[in-house]
């Protein structure tokens, strides 16, 4: 049980950060205003992609680890 708290933890943990960093990108593209700079939109592009990754990742530990470790 305490392997789970610890999967458990470093998701919340894993998260927290992920929706830190989407709240920097959408205040640093209000803050840009009309003129969104091309890095901006390159960053974006490669958070997106860090979600997508850490949403499979999620779901692979909740699919095959959580079972096993139950």
């Amino acid at each position: 049980m305490a392997a789970m708290n610890f999967i458990d933890e470093a998701r919340v943990h894993l998260e927290n950060e992920l929706l830190d960093l989407d709240n920097i990108l959408k205040m640093t593209g209000e803050a840009a205003g009309e003129v969104t700079p091309t890095w901006l939109y390159v960053v974006e592009g490669r958070f997106e992609k860090i979600q997508a990754k850490a949403r499979a990742y999620m779901m692979a530990v909740h699919e095959h680890a959580r079972p096993v470790l139950s």
